[in-house]
């Protein structure tokens, strides 16, 4: 497994601007394993990050376990813990802390891709219960555009700003450095769930989730994506290299972004939290029961 979201800094990042998985994931999974008939014994959350996506389903398992291979990213999501029944652990995908046949529901949210695949799938089902499943989750890069009460000037339809901040924010992660497992993210997981043999699979996508934030707070969700950080990683580097005390905000290919959204929509005297958006996401996901 590579190492995303490593360092103290990135993972404060994370922890603070991440935000949590939306609860229609935590329905649809539920709903998949009464189907199933599996009980709401015990949860693994592989990949868990800061906690975002494990304390959605804390009201429905009597314990639940939060693994990440990140020793940071376990400090935040202990440190932000407000539940009895989770517990988080520095752990890896091919190396779960807990007995055979003993777990209800493996869950991993935007984290599968960064996994040796084949090793996860076979500690899944050492760890599973006959019935158990597992859940594989993860999105789309987000586009934005602003909510037109933002300014009384702002005069194109919704449709026409969400076209723009689709492109501009496509012109910005090109120039991020994402890693080539990414890729698996670009295709929706399809990849993935041709790799599962299971009895039951589902795959289900194009969940298109829209929330309104700050310009500000997207700015900093921006600043959270392995890409970016490879990209500013990089950048340092050439400036070491370079024996330059030079800032990397000069070129920072985040701010560029952002000032162009600005200028594009006509909104450059507002500052970044004045501005309201509309953030959308297309959001996809595999169930899955009875491994062979």
């Amino acid at each position: 497994m590579d190492k995303p979201f490593w360092t103290s800094d990135h993972t404060a990042l994370y922890a603070k601007y991440r935000p949590k998985s939306p609860p229609i994931i935590a329905q649809k999974t539920l709903n998949f394993m009464k189907d199933m008939g599996t009980s709401f014994e015990c949860l693994v959350d592989v990949g868990c990050g800061s906690g975002q996506s494990t304390e959605i389903f804390a009201g429905y398992f009597k314990k639940i376990i939060g693994l990440d291979i990140s020793p940071n990213q376990i400090w935040w999501a202990r440190k932000g813990n407000k539940f009895d029944n989770i517990d988080f652990q520095v752990g890896s995908c091919d190396n779960i802390p807990v007995t055979d046949k003993s777990v209800d529901l493996v869950t991993c949210a935007h984290a599968a891709h960064w996994f040796d695949l084949d090793e996860f799938f076979k500690e899944c089902k050492r760890v599973l219960k006959p019935n158990g499943c597992l859940m594989l989750r993860c999105s789309e890069l987000p586009y934005m555009y602003p909510v037109k009460s933002t300014s009384e000037g702002l005069r194109k339809y919704d449709d026409d700003l969400a076209k723009l901040g689709q492109s501009l924010s496509r012109e910005f992660y090109g120039k991020c450095k994402f890693s080539e497992r990414s890729l698996l993210c670009e295709d929706h997981y399809s990849t993935i769930f041709s790799m599962l043999s299971c009895r039951h699979k589902i795959h289900e996508d194009n969940i298109f989730v829209k929330i309104e934030s700050s310009l500000e707070d997207f700015r900093n969700l921006c600043s959270t994506f392995s890409g970016y950080q490879t990209y500013v990683e990089e950048k340092q580097a050439e400036l070491i290299k370079g024996h330059t005390n030079d800032v990397i905000n000069q070129d920072d290919i985040l701010e560029e972004f952002i000032e162009k959204c600005k200028n594009s929509w006509e909104l450059q005297t507002f500052a970044n939290d004045e501005i309201q958006l509309h953030v959308v996401r297309s959001a996809f996901y595999i169930l899955a029961s009875e491994f062979n």
